[in-house]
């Protein structure tokens, strides 16, 4: 197989697993990669459409389903090209979706900081009051 078809075959994939034509009373279509109530972005995302040759299929799917199918979509297109490229870095590749940041070794120290927030009452205290603009009055 070569990179064109692997490329073809993703986008496939990403038309018919993802992609949904939105539909509402008295509005324009747009693809579900849009954001409905912006013209420009509206053009990008049919100019998108058009790109990757994906028939329209009406309907709906959640965010968080599109998001996750993109991951493993683009994972298995990854898989496939770097397979490809064997020769020119060969090894054993490790692919993987919805795994956390600081398992990647150059954000490992987040993973250390946040071990330490959590086991720290103030700090833990101070990071939650943060992340709910808590403001201390003197």
């Amino acid at each position: 197989m070569t990179i064109a078809e692997i490329r073809k075959k993703y986008h496939q994939r990403i038309g018919q697993d993802i992609i949904r034509i939105i539909k509402k009373p008295g509005a324009k279509e747009y693809p579900n990669n849009a954001d409905g109530s912006n013209t420009a972005s509206r053009k990008i995302a049919w100019e998108l459409v058009k790109r990757i040759g994906c028939a329209p299929i009406y309907g709906s799917i959640p965010g968080q389903t599109a998001g996750n199918l993109f991951e493993v979509i683009t994972k298995d297109f990854l898989a496939e090209a770097f397979e490809l490229l064997q020769h020119l870095r060969p090894g054993k590749w490790l692919y993987s979706v919805n795994t956390a940041i600081s398992n990647f070794d150059q954000y490992k120290d987040l993973a250390e900081i946040e071990h330490v927030v959590k086991n720290n009452w103030e700090l833990a205290t101070t990071s939650w009051a943060r992340s709910k603009k808590y403001r201390h009055s003197k």
